[in-house]
């Protein structure tokens, strides 16, 4: 699948706008992105209440998964994944693909979660999702920005 946002190159992280300069200021440590996406997060409930975690891992995946962000941000958003209460660093995994990586999981009420990243380079390899014993995935080959128009396969 590819995904195409015009106007400027952007996509929406937590209610925000992010252009390739935003991407190119988010911080590059776990503590720093936290601190970055917390309010945003919050921000989005208004008064309802929020499991910021939850939410902050919901929001960390989307970056690794949705964002050409760099390899330090990208660092920054796996270790801060690792580090919320309920997820657990499994280590080394396989993507679908058959790629190795290193992945970080959350128990759901239904099932369980996780992403799995490439730690030389920093880039998603897959996102994984098991409800209720149905497994589905996502598997990226590539991210970035272009002004090129992308060569698809034929829709099916």
């Amino acid at each position: 699948m590819t995904t195409r946002e015009d106007g400027g190159g952007s996509g929406s992280l937590a209610g925000k706008r992010m252009t390739p300069a935003d991407l190119a200021e988010l911080p590059t440590t776990p503590e720093g992105l936290r601190e970055y996406l917390e309010p945003l997060v919050t921000k989005q409930y208004g008064t309802e209440p929020v499991d910021v975690n939850s939410e902050l891992y919901e929001t960390g995946v989307r970056l690794l998964m949705n964002f050409p962000a760099s390899p330090d941000v990208r660092a920054a958003a796996y270790r801060m994944l690792a580090s919320l209460p309920g997820t657990t660093a499994e280590g080394q995994a396989t993507d679908p693909l058959g790629r190795t990586g290193q992945a970080v999981s959350r128990r759901l009420t239904n099932g369980t979660d996780r992403v799995i990243v490439d730690m030389k380079t920093g880039e998603p390899l897959a996102f994984e999702s098991t409800i209720e014993g149905v497994r589905t995935f996502e598997a990226i080959k590539k991210t970035g920005w272009t002004n090129e128009e992308p060569q698809l396969p034929a829709r099916r």
